[in-house]
């Protein structure tokens, strides 16, 4: 447990060393909040909610965090320190969590920032705070699932520019696979139940359950199986990549 604290300790303090990651944080709350404020003028419209803006939130994590994330390990591969990494006392599970839990600790403390917009907007009337808590306990659920998805991509390609690319790809596609899947299935007569099962592979449709007040167990199981699944497939591939 103590090298795990270690080794989590080190990629943080990795994060903090690197000026892109503030610039990258800081463009991310900045183009969320001046884009929710440009398209909807929630203080014009006397808005006293954030559904919207946490939208805003999961579509810019697609692309902010395999900017921020990603780099952990296809730097380890371009500088062959994932040999350095094999010789540690440490399972490869246990990397890949360490370098999973890192940049999701950083990100996970930026939330400040929502919480000061939240209390701004709280001045104009009743904010429900109950809501903003499911959905910032949502976001931190898509934020770990488009992490993981990062990581395993750059795993896979090595390559920072084409797993970079390749990853924000998917990672939009998963998280709007149940759009893109409905689109294509309206030609087909399907049921509603079948609809639903397709809404249901999307995490966008079990993030929407959050931003609107719903912590339902159905969804918080399917962000932690997936974030399980994804955590051995970066954990077996790094170890092949070896």
């Amino acid at each position: 447990m103590t090298k795990f604290l270690t080794l989590t300790r080190t990629e943080i303090q990795q994060y903090l060393r690197r000026p892109d990651t503030y610039y990258i944080i800081a463009v991310f709350y900045f183009s969320c909040g001046f884009s929710w404020f440009y398209i909807y003028r929630p203080f014009a419209n006397h808005q006293l909610d954030l559904y919207e803006y946490f939208e805003f939130l999961a579509l810019a994590s697609c692309v902010v965090l395999p900017l921020l994330s990603q780099r952990s390990w296809t730097s380890e591969f371009r500088l062959r320190t994932i040999d350095v990494l094999a010789q540690l006392p440490l399972s490869f599970k246990t990397v890949s969590l360490a370098k999973f839990i890192a940049p999701l600790l950083i990100i996970s403390v930026s939330y400040s920032f929502i919480i000061l917009l939240a209390l701004q907007i709280s001045l104009l009337g009743d904010l429900d705070w109950g809501i903003l808590l499911s959905s910032l306990v949502g976001l931190f659920f898509v934020q770990a699932i488009i992490i993981l998805t990062s990581q395993l991509i750059g795993v896979f390609f090595r390559a920072p520019a084409r797993s970079l690319l390749v990853a924000i790809l998917v990672i939009m596609l998963i998280m709007y696979c149940d759009r893109v899947l409905l689109n294509f299935l309206l030609k087909f007569d399907i049921s509603e139940p079948l609809q639903n099962k397709i809404y249901s592979l999307s995490p966008m449709f079990h993030f929407k359950h959050f931003i609107g007040g719903f912590i339902e167990s159905q969804s918080i199981d399917y962000f932690l199986v997936s974030s399980y699944g994804l955590w051995v497939a970066i954990a077996t591939q790094s170890r092949k990549n070896l």
